[in-house]
């Protein structure tokens, strides 16, 4: 399931996922990368314990620990 909260957050403060991903990586989301923020935003990857701090005070989005079934 698209986490479309998240995306919105993303495309609104960066412009583009490529954008948010370069971001989110120089604010400490080690691995970041395009893909890797794609498999978040679709629900494929759980998010690190890291991501989910630094998503949370970048864009005020909340993500959970679990990837979709």
């Amino acid at each position: 399931m698209v986490n479309l909260k998240l995306k919105g957050a993303l495309i609104s403060q960066f412009g583009s996922q490529a954008a948010a991903a370069r971001g989110l990586r120089a604010a400490g989301c080690s691995g970041m990368n395009e893909r890797r923020l794609s498999r978040l935003i679709h629900g494929y990857d759980a998010p690190r314990p890291e991501d989910i701090r630094i998503i949370r005070e970048k864009l005020g989005v909340e993500l959970t620990t679990e990837p979709a079934a």
